[in-house]
């Protein structure tokens, strides 16, 4: 939800199609650890927020206005599938501060209409850091199944 917080943005790719760009909103999100030699955080810590937005290019070209704010968490970076049009992703809800999403925070398997950014569906995966996707891109097979890496594995996601 870029447009919502004061303090907002992102570092995932985002989906584009059509006029429309879909945007994740990553700040604050908060990893493991960052990796050796890194530069420290700026800030050290910040809330997560999160949420996924549409921005749409006017058809000269010459500007863009939102197209929706949808308050899905993504905690995965999300995919549009051109076989049915739909956007799907990992979301998380509960407690997403440095400890919380380590701990008690919650993952589904959300599908999330690109014309609204309303929630079509969403599947419980499971708690923990077991299901952190820490905004990892899944991988969609030829038949439906998506297999979503973790900060621990790879967790299979197929149709019922």
């Amino acid at each position: 939800m870029l447009t919502q917080y004061a303090r907002n943005g992102t570092e995932d790719a985002v989906i584009a199609s059509g006029r429309s760009v879909f945007v994740t909103d990553t700040y604050g999100y908060p990893y493991p650890a960052p990796p050796q030699g890194a530069p420290a955080s700026q800030p050290p810590s910040a809330n997560f927020d999160g949420g996924l937005s549409r921005i749409d290019v006017d058809a000269r070209g010459t500007g863009c206005s939102v197209g929706w704010n949808s308050p899905v968490k993504s905690a995965a970076l999300p995919r549009l599938s051109p076989a049915d049009g739909k956007i799907y992703t990992v979301s998380v809800t509960g407690p997403t501060g440095s400890a919380g999403l380590n701990t008690f925070a919650q993952y589904h398997h959300a599908v999330v209409d690109p014309a609204t950014g309303h929630r079509l569906s969403s599947s419980y995966l499971g708690i923990d850091l077991v299901y952190n996707p820490l905004q990892m891109r899944g991988t969609a097979a030829l038949d439906g199944i998506l297999y979503q890496g973790t900060e621990t594995g790879v967790v299979r996601i197929a149709r019922r």
